[in-house]
């Protein structure tokens, strides 16, 4: 999916076409996901300053194996669409109210998702706060929902 869908009706019908199209053992393993999410206890990563060589380096997040198969997931379900992510977040009222994800449909779910693998890259421990927060399981619990 190399292509950037710019509208959000673009990106909302590929993102329910994608969905549709999962297999049921798809669902069985996002099912899974889900539980081993909500009932991780151990840490979903830690936090380092040094490199294996030894060097000094900017606070970086080795993630643990559940929380890299959290990250992975979307890409392997082929749910990593491309789009502009921050301008539909910024657009999105999640934006001002973090706290409605909990209402967010499944193809905002992915989206959410989406954002947060994403930011990332520019921000050091965006999926890591997520997933102490609760929100990743969440997200992926939204997906769920979609009929299947």
């Amino acid at each position: 999916m190399a292509d950037t869908h710019d509208s959000d009706a673009e990106t909302e019908a590929l993102l329910e076409a994608h969905l549709a199209s999962l297999s049921d053992e798809a669902w069985e393993q996002l099912e899974v996901l889900v539980a081993d999410l909500e009932s991780n206890a151990e840490p979903w990563g830690e936090w380092r300053n040094v490199n294996l060589d030894g060097s000094m380096a900017f606070p970086f997040v080795t993630y643990g194996p559940l929380a890299s198969r959290a990250m992975g997931e979307l890409g392997r379900q082929q749910l990593s669409v491309v789009f502009d992510w921050p301008a539909w977040y910024q657009r999105s009222i999640y934006e001002q109210h973090p706290e409605l994800a909990d209402l967010a449909s499944p193809t905002d779910a992915i989206r959410l998702l989406v954002r947060l693998v994403r930011g990332e890259r520019f921000s050091e421990g965006t999926w890591y706060t997520a997933l102490e927060d609760g929100t990743v399981a969440l997200l992926f619990r939204r997906l769920l929902d979609f009929p299947h």
